[in-house]
């Protein structure tokens, strides 16, 4: 029997799905519908004897836009997927379902993109804002220090050497540290991997997502070294109410929501 749950958690993101339902209509754009179903829960099915989970809405699983089955080898998830489900209101809003949108990345994208998304993810590696630090201006170096210091001895600690930069020419790391970094990605379970994106993107940096998939730092600290010269700006010039505050919650709710899911793995 599935397990109902109901809870007022969700996590906002701008990013959408387009999903549809088995015994449904396959392709159906779900963003705006009206609410059609009173309860979402989870199935446990045996796979090869494995037990996997599925969400369903009244009692019909979930697919995905590709129509692949979601099932989800951790229950947790299961239940957080749930929850954005049953969270929904009058009607259906994928933006406020990260964690859907994740889901169905890993299953339906990753697994055959692998090698695009590393690509793509190495190219943060030589433009990483936590490579670049400015001594001219004391105070924000003293804060680039506090906050990207550790950061830098744990890539070096576990990848190699890392070259650092204190103008805008880009950066060259070793050979053998670009193909370490490397390495890892292409080592990552789809799920990870598109955990690990979403990180990069929402953070514009490689360095600090690999660093929360290593366990090295929390989810404040993620986002307070993203945001270091972000908030020496506000700090020196004033907060501009509708940007600053608005970019501070965009951020803020994209990296706690892939957090969320690296975790939940």
């Amino acid at each position: 029997k599935g397990l109902e749950v109901s809870s007022s958690f969700v996590c906002n993101s701008s990013r959408c799905f387009s999903v549809h339902m088995e015994s449904s209509l396959p392709g159906v754009a779900w963003k705006g519908r009206k609410k059609f179903y009173k309860k979402a829960h989870i199935k446990e099915v045996k796979v090869e004897d494995q037990s996997l989970y599925q969400v369903a809405l009244d009692g019909r699983s979930l697919s995905t836009p590709h129509r692949n089955k979601l099932q989800l080898s951790n229950k947790a998830l299961a239940v957080a997927l749930a929850h954005e489900w049953d969270s929904q209101k009058n009607t259906i809003e994928p933006a406020s379902m990260p964690l859907m949108t994740l889901c169905c990345t890993s299953i339906d994208t990753a697994p055959t993109k692998r090698k695009d998304v590393t690509e793509e993810l190495m190219r943060f590696f030589t433009t990483d804002t936590v490579f670049y630090h400015v001594p001219e201006n004391p105070k924000l170096y003293r804060k680039q220090k506090k906050h990207w210091n550790p950061l830098i001895k744990f890539m070096e600690e576990n990848y190699g050497k890392i070259d650092l930069s204190t103008s805008m020419a880009t950066t060259t790391h070793p050979e053998d540290t670009v193909e370490a970094v490397q390495t890892e990605l292409l080592s990552l379970d789809p799920w990870r991997l598109t955990a690990v994106e979403s990180l990069t993107y929402g953070l514009k940096s490689l360095t600090i997502p690999l660093a929360l998939l290593n366990n090295e730092i929390d989810l404040r600290d993620a986002i307070d070294a993203s945001r270091v010269e972000e908030e020496h700006n506000i700090e020196e010039c004033g907060l501009v109410e509708g940007g600053h505050d608005v970019d501070r919650a965009n951020v803020s709710t994209q990296i706690a929501a892939a957090a969320i899911f690296l975790r939940l793995l």
